[in-house]
């Protein structure tokens, strides 16, 4: 079914949803037509990805053709650079925006969903993609589906130190290497949780780095957040556990020294499965997610510097969309320094989504119905 465009109030946008371990994205294809104006982006995002009144998702993630004119257009409104900068030669520009309507930086399981559809849309087995288009300097991912091992692949590239105004702690902890331990003395006022220490002050050890993402990773013995039993209440709720607890802190009152917040990874290797087991809470989002691309990335490449594996391959094990489904598993290859990304997608659903635009006095807010076309 496909409903008419007969209203200039509102406008039928055509959709995707996939997901990536877990971390679902609703997905608009403009590389032939552009469906929403540059001004309507955030706003759709925002009302889109509501779970209660649109159709619900960690991320939007819009994919459209790499040329000038696409870039000036973005720069007309968004006011990135001052000058436009240098568009390097790829297939497609990706972009990605959060819930509360901010575009954010990158997103491996994105990336990850991407090359699976244009693998199955259009047969590309590999593709060169822009990414972190609020950056001045533009990265080039290649991504791609391998048809042996049944898996789409994206190339992060090779972590980094993590920039200055990401991270605003002491210049030494970032200048000379790329993986320091950061010591933060916390204060959670989430005294209420039985399972964090009655203590005055919380310490907690990470590590810094940036994979198209800041990310902050901790080091794990045990499990990786909390028990068993809770997590999946926790999860529902989109609260209540530690994860949920310190990445919330993090975000919300260190904003001082992560003014644009911070990725927050607890991680735990097992040596005999040569597996990593990652949970992450989500800047942006504001939650823990099932699973973050970027930031198993982080993951491993904090783990395999400091020497805890030294193998080129580790499997990846989201450890909180396994509560759901078990099977769910990751891999990451580390070729030339460079890390791949490796998962197998599934397709949810193609539907139309109706955004609906009234004004009211300056006030511009949005409506919709959701039609679904397909279910794969």
């Amino acid at each position: 079914m496909r409903l008419n465009n007969h209203n200039k109030d509102w406008q039928n946008i055509p959709f995707h949803k996939l997901s990536s371990c877990g971390n679902n994205f609703i997905f608009v294809d403009e590389t032939c037509e552009e469906y929403l104006s540059e001004s309507d982006k955030s706003l759709f995002a925002k009302n889109v990805l509501d779970a209660n009144f649109g159709v619900g998702a960690d991320g939007f993630i819009i994919i459209q053709q790499s040329v000038p004119e696409v870039l000036s257009e973005i720069n007309k409104f968004r006011c990135y650079w001052q000058n436009e900068p240098f568009l390097p030669d790829a297939d497609y520009i990706f972009r990605m925006f959060e819930p509360n309507g901010d575009e954010s930086l990158c997103c491996g399981n994105g990336l990850i969903c991407i090359a699976y559809y244009l693998y199955q849309l259009k047969g590309a087995l590999f593709s060169r993609v822009i990414t972190e288009i609020p950056n001045k300097a533009f990265k080039i991912r290649t991504l791609g589906y391998n048809e042996k091992t049944n898996r789409a692949w994206v190339n992060m590239g090779t972590p980094e130190r993590i920039p200055p105004f990401l991270a605003k702690v002491e210049n030494s902890l970032l200048r000379n290497s790329v993986v320091k331990k950061v010591v933060f003395e916390i204060d959670p006022a989430c005294k209420y949780r039985s399972d964090i220490p009655d203590t005055d002050l919380l310490s907690l050890a990470g590590y810094l780095v940036f994979t198209g993402e800041p990310h902050l990773v901790f080091l794990s013995e045990s499990k990786v957040g909390c028990v068993d039993k809770t997590i999946k209440n926790d999860v529902d709720t989109g609260c209540g556990n530690i994860v949920y607890t310190i990445g919330k802190y993090f975000n919300n009152q260190l904003r001082d020294i992560f003014p644009y917040g911070i990725n927050i990874n607890f991680v735990r290797y097992i040596k005999d499965g040569h597996l990593i087991e990652h949970r992450c809470f989500e800047r942006g989002i504001e939650k823990e997610t099932l699973a973050c691309g970027t930031g198993m990335v982080a993951s491993a490449f904090v783990l395999y510097t400091l020497g805890i594996f030294d193998c080129d391959f580790v499997k990846m094990h989201p450890y909180t969309c396994r509560q759901y489904r078990p099977d769910i598993e990751a891999g990451i290859e580390i070729r030339n320094s460079e890390y791949l990304l490796q998962c197998l997608p599934f397709w949810i659903c193609t539907g139309e989504y109706r955004f609906v635009k009234q004004m009211h006095s300056c006030t511009t807010t949005a409506e919709s119905e959701t039609i679904f076309i397909d279910n794969v």
